[in-house]
């Protein structure tokens, strides 16, 4: 995600510390969590519910950020003589400027060119769709009804990733491709774009920490409910049963979690908090490292 945000917008945006840090320390944090509750190949009641508890204390962080956010900076005070910098953020556009610019008629125009033509009329029944079941909380009519424009959207998200799983799942068969290979290409870009269109809108506006936030957020949200929700539910249908889970290679993987995370705080250090196409393309290239041990361990092996 950060890759994409810092090549889709060229613009260097300047990041404060302290909510990467906190995003990072709960990241590891559930990291931990979930090596500790792999260790023993099976997922309890109380440990699936405890992913949901842990995520639940992350939100009552963020309900009370700007007090961690002072906490953070009295503590960075005791190891450092000098007040902690938080570089400012990029001026923010006016609401009123953005609205200004854009066109009265959104209805899309044809495109030029063969490959855009065809993009186009294979994304109309998606238009179609999501025009008449999803409401546009940007006209004012309809914006009461923002919730139902928030369910929905979850609704088809959930929706495209079911078939999109399957229909990936089907391919790797075919392709006689390894499912971990498909599950991190294929799949691992597909469920980011989302997150991906997120983290752009909000990088224009100048919310380079919201953008980062939302990379780092979105995969402790993948950990405590993505996988704890799941196993709850399984937990309470199967009468409290354990659910087995496969933990081959889950410490490897979690060394690789970690260095990940460890080379993006180091990167950002030394780029002094400025997110920049040089640093995109830097974790462009960690991304690559990481892909190209995952297909040689797959299909060689160590």
């Amino acid at each position: 995600l950060l890759l994409f945000i810092n090549y889709i917008y060229s613009k260097v945006l300047h990041l404060d510390w302290r909510p990467f840090a906190r995003d990072s320390l709960y990241y590891i944090l559930s990291i931990f969590l979930m090596l500790v509750m792999f260790s023993n190949r099976r997922i309890d009641w109380y440990e699936s519910i405890l992913l949901l508890f842990a995520y639940a204390f992350y939100l009552v962080c963020m309900k009370y950020n700007g007090d961690v956010m002072n906490f953070m900076e009295r503590a960075a005070l005791l190891f450092t003589s000098n007040s902690v910098y938080s570089p400012p953020k990029v001026e923010e556009k006016k609401a009123e400027e953005t609205k200004e610019s854009e066109p009265e008629n959104d209805e899309p125009a044809f495109p030029e060119g063969a490959k855009d033509q065809l993009m186009w009329i294979l994304a109309i029944p998606f238009v179609i769709l999501f025009r008449y079941t999803i409401p546009d909380c940007s006209v004012e009519k309809y914006r009461k009804y923002y919730l139902v424009s928030f369910f929905m959207s979850v609704f088809w998200i959930g929706a495209l990733c079911f078939f999109m799983v399957d229909w990936a799942r089907a391919l790797g068969c075919i392709l006689d491709v390894d499912p971990h290979i498909m599950g991190l290409t294929v799949l691992a870009a597909g469920t980011s774009v989302p997150d991906a269109l997120s983290s752009l809108l909000v990088a224009q506006d100048g919310e380079g920490d919201m953008a980062v936030s939302n990379a780092i957020g979105s995969n402790v949200f993948d950990i405590l409910v993505g996988l704890g929700l799941p196993w709850t539910l399984s937990n309470i249908i199967n009468n409290g049963e354990p659910v087995p889970v496969c933990s081959n290679d889950i410490l490897l993987s979690t060394v690789i979690l970690f260095l990940v995370l460890i080379f993006v705080i180091m990167t950002l250090v030394l780029s002094d908090w400025k997110l920049s196409p040089r640093v995109g393309g830097a974790m462009f290239a960690l991304y690559f490292v990481f892909l190209g041990y995952c297909i040689y361990d797959a299909y060689i092996g160590f």
